[in-house]
C-alpha cells in the first residue's frame, strides 16, 4: 500500500496514515496500526522465515493461503464486517444480497487477486533462488510486454 510507504503525501505522514487507514477500514474493516508492523516486516525480513507473507513449509496454494489468513486476518475484523454489514441490512434496510454482490464478494475478489500476485507467485520457495528484490512475477511481465 503506498501509504504504508509513506509515498502517498511524502511531506504529510499524517495524511499518509489518514488516508490509508480510511481505506483499509472502509475496504474490509483492517487496521492500519495493524498492518503497518507487518508490512514493514515483510519489507526487512523478504523471503525469509520473519517474513509475515512466508511461508516456507507447505508450498502448495493451500497452506500459503492459510498462513496469509491467520496472519492478516482477526476476529475483531470479522465481527467489525458483521456488524457493518448487520447495520447496513437492519438499520438501513439494505437488502442483505447487495451487500453480498457489491462489497463482499468484490472484497473476496481482491483478496485472491492479492494473495495469488502479491504473495505467493512471488514470495513462494523455487529451486534456484531470486536476487532480492525480484519477483517472478514482475520477470514473467517484463517478457511478455511489447514495451
Amino acid at each position: 500500500m503506498i501509504s504504508m510507504h509513506g509515498a502517498l503525501a511524502p511531506d504529510r505522514p499524517r495524511l499518509n496514515r489518514a488516508i490509508g487507514a480510511t481505506c483499509l477500514s472502509l475496504y474490509a474493516c483492517l487496521s492500519y496500526a495493524s498492518l503497518l508492523p507487518q508490512h514493514h516486516l515483510h519489507h526487512k525480513e523478504t523471503g525469509r522465515a520473519g517474513d509475515p507473507d512466508f511461508h516456507g513449509g507447505d508450498p502448495s496454494l493451500g497452506g500459503w493461503f492459510l498462513q496469509f489468513f491467520k496472519t492478516y486476518y482477526s476476529h475483531g475484523q470479522i465481527i467489525r464486517i458483521t456488524v457493518v454489514a448487520l447495520i447496513y441490512t437492519l438499520l438501513l434496510g439494505a437488502p442483505l444480497g447487495n451487500i453480498v454482490i457489491f462489497w463482499a464478494l468484490p472484497a473476496l475478489g481482491a483478496v485472491a487477486q492479492l494473495f495469488v500476485f502479491g504473495t505467493w507467485l512471488p514470495h513462494r520457495e523455487r529451486e534456484t533462488p531470486l536476487p532480492i528484490h525480484t519477483s517472478r512475477t514482475a520477470s514473467m511481465w517484463a517478457r511478455s510486454c511489447r514495451c
